[in-house]
């Protein structure tokens, strides 16, 4: 019987040596520096990756408006140049450009209001709202009859004279030679 109660004094004293060690090791983990445990994201690094997010959100912003902006002035320049082959073409259908009166509605809706153009062989564009700038204003079209000429402006996103950058007037004109005939 003396074996038996040394295994089993054994088996207790390696038992309790066995939960030392485990409770050692756990009371070493709670106290383990913080570079061990795991940490959430703190306020400073938070705002810093807000504060870069804004700065290149705001970069982004100034390319597109840019881009933008040409592009609005790119599609005057293209209406301009249509609308300027469309006159030229009235005028040598009609021997004069459509009076300020008619309009550029005299490029694809033929005038009733004099002067008449009898050899009408519109429309000369392709469709109505090419008389309308980028910002869906109305082109400001005046013509002359001596010398003949004609003058095209748009004032812009604003719709208003004298702006700057989007809100820039552009304008395109036109005049014949004072000794011009037909």
């Amino acid at each position: 019987m003396s074996v038996l109660k040394l295994i089993v004094s054994i088996s207790l004293k390696s038992g309790k040596y066995l939960t030392d060690v485990l409770c050692a090791k756990e009371k070493s983990l709670e106290k383990a520096p913080s570079r061990h445990r795991q940490q959430g994201i703190k306020r400073w690094e938070l705002l810093l990756i807000l504060a870069i997010t804004a700065a290149i959100a705001l970069a982004v912003g100034s390319i597109i408006y840019q881009r933008l902006g040409s592009a609005m002035s790119e599609q005057v320049n293209n209406d301009f140049r249509r609308l300027s082959t469309a006159l030229h073409q009235y005028k040598l259908d009609n021997k004069r450009y459509p009076s300020s009166e008619q309009g550029l509605a005299a490029l694809y809706i033929q005038p009733q209001t004099p002067p008449l153009a009898p050899l009408w062989k519109g429309p000369y564009i392709g469709r109505a709202s090419l008389t309308q700038d980028p910002w869906n204003n109305a082109y400001l079209y005046t013509s002359s009859d001596s010398p003949p000429g004609f003058e095209i402006t748009t004032l812009g996103a604003d719709a208003k004279p004298n702006g700057k950058k989007m809100n820039q007037d552009m304008s395109i004109r036109f005049r014949s030679d004072e000794n011009y005939f037909d």
